[in-house]
């Protein structure tokens, strides 16, 4: 806002007002004849949550810690952004309605792609003036690979092929162009696939993750088994 007078007496005035997603900040200037004054306000909230230290909007109710476990991740409260999650997985979403289910969400879109997902929306209906815990975490996958499977001659194994892995009682079923996604991997793993026509057919592979991204391991040749 800006306000100004001439005449007699000379008087200038201006003010601006600006919100975070932490504090609400405010200012002012005015000029009165010789003399000029200004002001500065801030408003907001810290709180102390397991140990974590949040800046926030003003509190006046009640409030949530959602925890997703996976940074800048958009959190949001009632289809609302709120706000996207610190580097350590947790945003304060304050401002709750008491007594009344509050629908928090995550959006998978923006999750690592080595996520494992599990719910990724949650209600809570908190006390009034009271915190409230959301537990929306998610798994870091770091023992998965989408592997490519080929046969002796370099085409791709059939679709449908159920591929078993040492050490594991889960079977994954090879999918176009020969892909399988294959988890709980180790530095040093053995398949077997059980192809279409009852015969089956092996191989052994190294495994490294890579932190935030899908491992592919290309062109795994599946010969007999041993």
């Amino acid at each position: 806002a800006l306000r100004a007078e001439d005449g007699q007496r000379r008087e200038v005035e201006a003010a601006a007002r600006l919100s975070t997603t932490f504090a609400d900040f405010e200012g002012g200037v005015r000029v009165n004849d010789n003399l000029t004054s200004a002001n500065v306000t801030m408003e907001g909230s810290l709180a102390v949550i397991g140990g974590e230290l949040f800046a926030t909007e003003h509190v006046n109710g009640s409030f949530a810690l959602v925890d997703v476990g996976a940074p800048g991740v958009p959190v949001s409260h009632e289809n609302r952004p709120a706000g996207k999650t610190n580097l350590r997985g947790r945003i304060l979403i304050p401002e709750l309605t008491s007594y009344t289910a509050n629908r928090i969400s995550i959006d998978p879109e923006n999750l690592p792609v080595d996520a494992s997902i599990g719910a990724t929306t949650a209600t809570v209906v908190p006390r009034g003036r009271s915190a409230a815990y959301v537990d929306l975490r998610v798994t870091l996958d770091t023992t998965s690979a989408l592997v490519e499977l080929l046969d002796a001659t370099g085409k791709p194994l059939p679709v449908g092929s159920l591929v078993s892995l040492a050490g594991s009682s889960e079977a994954f079923a090879v999918g176009y162009d020969g892909l399988a996604f294959i988890e709980q991997l180790k530095p040093r793993n053995r398949i077997t696939v059980d192809l279409l026509d009852g015969s089956q057919c092996g191989a052994t592979f190294d495994y490294a993750p890579s932190a935030g991204e899908q491992v592919r391991i290309n062109g795994l040749v599946c010969g007999a088994v041993q």
